[in-house]
């Protein structure tokens, strides 16, 4: 039986930027993990479900839109991506390769939202994103001034401008979600060797956080490479090479183990995630020392261009 309006569920207003399912691994019988959350004062920890963090509160909201609108970006890009990452994931453990175009897209979607969909992610796409589309060429003014028709605004950077707020919102969340399925940088990822490495003889357990990937040299250098916590006891790496690849499989499992969690504990923003409680001095002592750059300021540093629709 349909529900009264006004017994429908709202759309939430929690959007999420570490995806459930990659949370819940972390989880023990209760269901919960423990969060260390950094605080101006202090490190505070609780034992908590995935839902109770990872999020934050209207992250996708575009100013003269409904909630609605925010949590349909969510929903309708996020979660078909996090559940064909979920399938690829549960195909490697089982130390399968992945031939499907699908999951294997999904798999690297889910890898470029990790470290592009969290809140300093949103907030200087969104401070930057009128200066960005203001700062027009030459050349592109010149083109605009011979097309412009009687009555348009003079110059490109003013018709930008006289776009209702709406308008500039939405074109901006088009391109956000461009960055976030950049073909160029999918397939380069999709192309990469992939491994899961068992790390369970290590001494301690993998840690994750709020920042989880690990990458080294850039996307594209010799010695570059991801890193992903995908479990206590299980560690995604990509390579660009098979050699650099059977090196870290010759690697000892502690060193591992340590090198990860050293890196995402410092780069952490605000929170660090663990099956237990073992490890707690040392996130209490490291988390956040080190924060991890963002790549969307390099993309706006090196003032790509983004085409706008």
């Amino acid at each position: 039986m349909t529900k009264p309006d006004s017994q429908k569920q709202n759309p939430s207003h929690k959007h999420h930027y570490i995806p459930q399912f990659y949370m819940k691994r972390w989880t023990g019988g209760d269901g919960q993990l423990e969060i260390y959350e950094k605080h101006p004062r202090g490190v505070n920890n609780r034992r908590g479900a995935p839902k109770s963090t990872g999020y934050q509160r209207k992250l996708y909201a575009m100013d003269g839109f409904p909630n609605e609108e925010a949590s349909a970006f969510e929903k309708v890009f996020f979660e078909p991506a996090d559940t064909k990452a979920s399938l690829a994931l549960a195909a490697m453990e089982r130390g399968k390769f992945i031939s499907s175009t699908e999951l294997r897209s999904g798999w690297s979607r889910f890898l470029m939202g990790l470290l592009l969909r969290c809140p300093e992610d949103v907030a200087i796409f969104r401070d930057n994103w009128d200066d960005y589309l203001s700062d027009t060429s030459v050349e592109i003014e010149e083109r605009y001034a011979a097309q412009r028709k009687k009555g348009d605004p003079e110059t490109l950077v003013a018709m930008i401008k006289s776009r209702p707020l709406k308008d500039r919102q939405l074109t901006m969340f088009r391109i956000f979600k461009t960055l976030l399925d950049h073909k160029n940088v999918g397939n380069h990822i999709n192309q990469m060797e992939w491994q899961v490495l068992d790390l369970s003889d290590a001494r301690f357990q993998l840690l994750t956080s709020d920042r989880p990937i690990v990458r080294t040299n850039g996307l594209k250098g010799e010695g570059g490479h991801l890193g992903l916590a995908v479990s206590p006891t299980a560690l995604f790496v990509a390579t660009n090479t098979k050699e650099f690849m059977k090196q870290i499989l010759r690697a000892d499992p502690n060193e591992l183990v340590r090198a990860n969690n050293e890196r995402v504990v410092e780069g952490a923003a605000k929170y660090v995630y663990a099956a237990d409680r073992t490890q707690a001095r040392f996130i209490q002592n490291h988390i956040g020392r080190i924060p991890e750059p963002r790549l969307i300021e390099g993309i706006f540093r090196r003032r790509q261009t983004l085409s706008v629709g």
